[in-house]
Order: C-alpha cells, then structure tokens, then sequence
C-alpha cells in the first residue's frame, strides 16, 4: 500500500485481527483520543470500550459469563 492510499473502514475492520496486542491498543488508543474532539461520540466511544474491556475479562476468564 502507498503512503496516499486510503482504507474503508470495512478493509481497516478486516485487518485489524492481523494486528498484534500492542497495535490493538495503539488503535483503541487513537480511537479514545478521536472520540474525544466530540462530547457526543466520547460517550458512545466510553460505553463501547467499557463492553470491549469486559469481552476482554470474560475472554481470559476473570469475569463469570
């Protein structure tokens, strides 16, 4: 891919399994900070990463399904 080419968001979504954990939380990372230039979008951002986060615990067994 060269440096002007643009992703969808459907083809940015398919490749994020091919991502390491670091890069995973480099993304949630740059998500949060996006989000939060708009209240609005901070809040559904905040209410996804709280579910993502508890996927996460239930997925290593920390929190009883």
């Amino acid at each position: 891919m060269t440096k002007n080419a643009t992703m969808s968001a459907e083809q940015v979504i398919d490749e994020l399994p091919k991502l390491t954990p670091a890069d995973l939380l480099a993304v949630r990372r740059k998500l949060i900070e996006i989000g939060e230039e708009n209240e609005g979008v901070a809040h559904c951002d905040a209410a996804a990463l709280e579910g993502a986060q508890l996927l996460d615990q239930m997925e290593a067994g920390d929190v009883p399904r």
